[in-house]
């Protein structure tokens, strides 16, 4: 517990300084997000050092391939274990939140039953299946909100 407390923070420290770095040189990055379904709801993640809520996510590695970077964020952040041919191709996003020009790809994967999950309750404090439209009740990421109301036609 001590220890999930000073990884929370050094976690909130890390992304502070991130975002003041990005403040002076708005770089490009590059990075994947992945849409969990089961039964018409999607898994939403929550961030121990940031403020609204999203799916799993996160930058590429030098040299990983975007479905690579999937399959590795996924596992960080929840543990769920995936193939490279679960993942289904959704669009190309570019977003322009923490001052950079987030280039992302975003995947959905769809399963017939809720997977066992855990959260390293150090970088992700929480996750949950939720219905989209309680969903977007929530303080989502602008890109997450923006797919949601897509696929659900709002």
């Amino acid at each position: 517990m001590i220890n999930d407390i000073f990884f929370q923070k050094l976690y909130w420290l890390a992304y502070r300084l991130k975002l003041l770095y990005n403040f002076f040189i708005f770089p490009d990055t590059y990075g994947v997000y992945i849409a969990v379904w089961v039964n018409g709801r999607i898994l939403l993640i929550k961030n121990s050092y940031k403020s609204y809520y999203t799916i799993p996510c996160g930058g590429l590695y030098k040299h990983e391939t975007n479905k690579q970077g999937a399959i590795r964020e996924l596992f960080e952040e929840v543990n769920i274990k995936v193939s490279k041919d679960d993942l289904v191709f959704v669009a190309s996003l570019l977003s322009l939140v923490e001052n950079m020009n987030d280039h992302i790809t975003l995947y959905e994967i769809n399963l017939s039953e809720v997977p066992e999950f855990q959260v390293d309750n150090r970088e992700v404090i929480w996750a949950n299946f939720e219905e989209p439209e309680e969903a977007l009740k929530r303080d989502l990421f602008p890109a997450v909100q923006e797919y949601l109301r897509n696929k659900v036609g709002q």
